[in-house]
């Protein structure tokens, strides 16, 4: 099997997406993102292949369930990790 055989539709169609997709995966507001992909608020969309939409609506629902069990990025660093300055011997001081 070859890369080219495992490439998604929404890989293959659209690019530039999946790399937008990236940047927002994992913060709140990434569910709002693909609703607004998939909703026509302009009237003038031609609208994705049904095998895109099936990924973009899956890829909402992975992408939403992360959500609900981690806290969203940044919201803490590594340095406000008790486990890490235990760990590292690090007590936060310089």
């Amino acid at each position: 099997m070859s890369n080219q055989d495992s490439i998604t539709d929404l890989e293959k169609h659209f690019p530039r997406l999946v790399e937008e997709i990236a940047l927002e995966w994992g913060y709140p507001k990434f569910p709002d993102y693909i609703d607004h992909l998939l909703l026509d608020d302009r009237g003038d969309r031609q609208g994705f292949p049904e095998t895109v939409v099936s990924e973009l609506m899956f890829l909402r629902m992975v992408g939403e369930e992360l959500l609900r069990h981690t806290d969203p990025p940044d919201a803490n660093s590594v340095w406000d990790n008790p486990q890490y300055i235990k760990s590292s011997g690090h007590d936060g001081s310089d």
